[in-house]
């Protein structure tokens, strides 16, 4: 199959969004394999990822906003955590793509997202929120969660998760 055959098929699927969270893993996965072979440009990379990957998959059956209000409130004092609002929308975003739904696992996401961006300590205080996405920073941030997370986020998802995340800091 050529590359003009594999363009014109994934715009196919982009259209239909009837895939399934597995499906859509999958063209993620093939589309990911296609910029990494040199077949398709960053641009059209992230555009396809972010349709595919953000836009679907967000809308699934994922830990609902009940959840993320207990995941961020301190268990011991019962009152929520100040996260700033960029920093709770990536952790939410990846809990919800990838169906990571341990009470604890939102809150550690957004810690080290903070300490990433320089914005956190760790320990649930944030400065600021996320302002501009360094792409060092970022780089270092999805080694980081797929490091904690690689029994559920793939070797191969890096530049989905990369994705995720710019998406989410918008």
């Amino acid at each position: 199959m050529n590359l003009v055959k594999i363009k014109q098929r994934l715009k196919e699927l982009e259209t239909e969004m009837d895939l399934g969270d597995l499906g859509c893993q999958m063209i993620e996965n093939a589309v990911a394999d296609l910029f990494d072979k040199g077949y398709l440009h960053e641009e059209e990379t992230e555009r396809l990822m972010g349709m595919l990957g953000v836009g679907v998959t967000f809308e699934l059956d994922k830990p609902s906003g009940d959840f993320f209000d207990k995941a961020f409130t301190n268990p011991v004092t019962g009152n929520p955590y100040v996260i700033p609002p960029r920093i709770r929308k990536i952790s939410e975003h990846i809990c919800r793509h990838y169906s990571i739904n341990g009470v604890c696992d939102p809150m550690y996401i957004a810690n080290m997202v903070g300490m990433c961006f320089n914005v956190g300590d760790g320990r649930g205080h944030f400065d600021n929120d996320v302002a501009l996405i360094d792409p060092s920073r970022l780089k270092h941030l999805v080694g980081r969660i797929m490091g904690a997370y690689g029994c559920i986020i793939g070797k191969g998802d890096a530049k989905i998760l990369a994705s995720i995340i710019k998406q989410a800091a918008i």
